[in-house]
């Protein structure tokens, strides 16, 4: 059997296992770590963080209550503010 025989078994576990690691990657740092920016992008850990659970939160609502992104007028229950702090952050992924 090969790994397209079970697609959706698959898809779940290569979403679990890119999400363990961008938890991962914040293990260990501090507030001040998690929002320095690493690249030239000035992309931090932090804040694909936030966009992955802002993204996640947002598609799920859409595939739950099968409103398009322009109808649901709840998108702000998903905002993340830049000045929560990385645990909270860090919490609303889990």
């Amino acid at each position: 059997m090969g790994w397209t025989d079970d697609l959706r078994g698959r898809l779940d576990e290569l979403l679990d296992g890119y999400r363990a690691a961008l938890r991962g990657s914040l293990e260990g740092l501090d507030d001040e770590q998690a929002r320095r920016s690493p690249v030239r992008s000035k992309t931090t850990v932090l804040g694909l963080v936030k966009h992955v659970t802002y993204v996640e939160a947002v598609w799920f609502d859409q595939a739950v209550t099968g409103r398009s992104y322009r109808e649901n007028a709840n998108l702000s229950k998903h905002l993340l503010l830049w000045s929560h702090s990385a645990a909270r952050i860090e919490q609303s992924f889990e």
